[in-house]
């Protein structure tokens, strides 16, 4: 059984590995799991993702190339 702390990082650098970037330091995005632990508004139990992030690291996970904006957006 690991912390929860040890899972949010785990996850968190698994989304990098994913090609997913930081989201802004702003409050829309506490609950992100890709804001950086040194944003004064990351809520300590982050998990989510929005739909892009899901997307692109769908794109990542099943085709082993970062997305493009192409990709992305379906075309």
């Amino acid at each position: 059984f690991l912390p929860m702390a040890t899972l949010g990082t785990v996850s968190h650098e698994l989304g990098h590995a994913l090609s997913l970037a930081h989201t802004p330091c702003e409050s829309k995005y506490a609950d992100n799991l890709m804001m950086s632990g040194r944003c004064e508004q990351a809520h300590p139990k982050r998990i989510a993702l929005d739909a892009s992030q899901i997307e692109r690291a769908r794109i990542q996970a099943t085709t082993g190339h970062p997305a493009t904006c192409e990709k992305a957006k379906g075309k």
